[in-house]
């Protein structure tokens, strides 16, 4: 066991000590690991799933037509609010099928430390949440509220653009749409493939020149800016 799995370790106990709970609880799993995506913080009666039960990438959880998951991803930060349909667990976001998904960056409570419990363990009024160490990688996200986001680069680009969307819900980013642009601002096409609610997706911008501007975004229908306004434009910084 490595010195960073015994601290991990003695900080479960040590927690748990604290809280008055028994120093051999039954994990919903043993540790995030590299398939564990994010921690229940809210589930409705009669799913698969519950409260402070962690979610597996690739699991699959059926809600129903009134079903209601609330899901802390772990590197991501989002906080997602999903009502109805079938829910499929990705490493940063989750796809929902024949429901609606509300995201959120969870700033409050995404930390670098995460644990999981049984809902026995919930139940007995433990406050403790994350416990067990995780690498979040690297998470700064704009939202905007459509699908077709108006690009605009921060600062002056050579034309014509090149431009590349990328979805990040994957072990790699996978390419969704590539073309030109010939002038920026400009919306994403309407007759490029549509991108999905709640998933993480960059946007690569390269001017004739070669230099190369990006940013990371997410679809959040129901954001609003601070001027109570939908969220059109996406600002691509060098």
């Amino acid at each position: 066991m490595s010195s960073r799995n015994r601290r991990a370790r003695f900080a479960v106990l040590f927690l748990l000590f604290a809280a008055g709970l028994p120093a051999t609880p039954a994990f919903a799993q043993s540790a995030p690991g590299q398939s564990a995506a994010g921690l229940v913080k809210e589930a409705s009666a009669g799913l698969p799933v519950q409260a402070f039960e962690q979610v597996m990438i690739g699991q699959t959880i059926p809600l129903g037509a009134q079903g209601h998951l609330k899901i802390s991803y772990y590197q991501s930060c989002l906080l997602e609010t999903i009502d109805g349909g079938t829910v499929t667990i990705g490493s940063f976001s989750s796809k929902v099928e024949g429901g609606r998904i509300a995201t959120t960056q969870d700033t409050k409570g995404c930390h670098t430390t995460q644990v999981a419990t049984t809902a026995s363990t919930a139940e007995s009024g433990a406050v403790i949440e994350r416990v067990v160490a995780f690498d979040p990688r690297d998470w700064t996200e704009a939202t905007v509220s459509t699908q077709h986001p108006v690009f605009q680069p921060a600062g002056a680009l050579a034309g014509p653009v090149r431009v590349r969307v990328l979805m990040l819900d994957d072990p790699a980013p996978k390419l969704i749409w590539e073309g030109k642009l010939k002038a920026l601002p400009a919306a994403y096409p309407a007759s490029a493939p549509a991108l999905a609610t709640g998933l993480p997706y960059r946007v690569e911008l390269q001017g004739a020149d070669g230099s190369i501007s990006s940013t990371t975004f997410s679809i959040d229908p129901g954001y609003r800016t601070e001027a109570d306004a939908p969220a059109t434009i996406l600002t691509v910084a060098p």
